[in-house]
């Protein structure tokens, strides 16, 4: 059994935008999932999410972060969602 702890990202976009969750070594997660409006007899959603490396400038200096990003939503439009939020994204209370 493996004990070593896996990597966490956080997640830009879709159903879990916002959350962190550990993803492992794969290029792309897939999650599947009921939406509380769904029907129990519907099938599963399915989101894929991507890895992604993106870079916020800053007073400080810049930032490189990887993310898990939707699939279909371009780097710049990740970066936009992710500035929109810089505490949880990026972490910048440590810059004030």
């Amino acid at each position: 059994m493996d004990n070593t702890p896996q990597r966490k990202r956080l997640f830009v976009g879709g159903h879990l935008h916002g959350h962190e969750l550990p993803v492992g070594t794969a290029t792309v997660t897939a999650i599947r999932y009921h939406s509380p409006e769904d029907f129990p007899t519907d099938p599963m959603r399915t989101d894929e999410y991507r890895t992604l490396k993106l870079t916020l400038k800053t007073p400080t200096g810049t930032k490189r972060q990887r993310f898990r990003v939707l699939r279909g939503i371009k780097r710049s439009r990740a970066l936009r969602m992710t500035r929109s939020d810089p505490d949880r994204f990026w972490n910048t209370q440590s810059d004030k």
